[in-house]
């Protein structure tokens, strides 16, 4: 199973359901970079990977920009973005 279809812009619910494809055996964040503007903050972060798509590897590393909101006293992530990132940390 090619996980090419991982590379499209999708919406919520394709991204949920594509999920039940992937195996996800560990991953890790790093790299937090955090900006609050109110309710609102913009939050950068390298997520490492390592999972399984059907039988194929899905290793990977992206780079992730996640934007969330303060909706009665809880926080939610209202948008991401993700790609590969840079070679160097992008938080530097």
């Amino acid at each position: 199973m090619d996980p090419a279809p991982f590379d499209e812009l999708v919406d919520r619910a394709t991204w949920l359901g594509l999920l039940d494809r992937v195996k996800n055996e560990s991953f890790a964040y790093s790299d937090m970079r955090v900006d609050l503007f109110g309710d609102a903050a913009v939050v950068r972060s390298r997520l490492t990977q390592k999972a399984r798509v059907g039988d194929q590897r899905w290793d990977e590393t992206f780079a992730l920009t996640d934007v969330w909101i303060r909706r009665d006293r809880r926080w939610q992530v209202v948008a991401r973005h993700s790609s590969h990132p840079p070679a160097k940390s992008f938080t530097d």
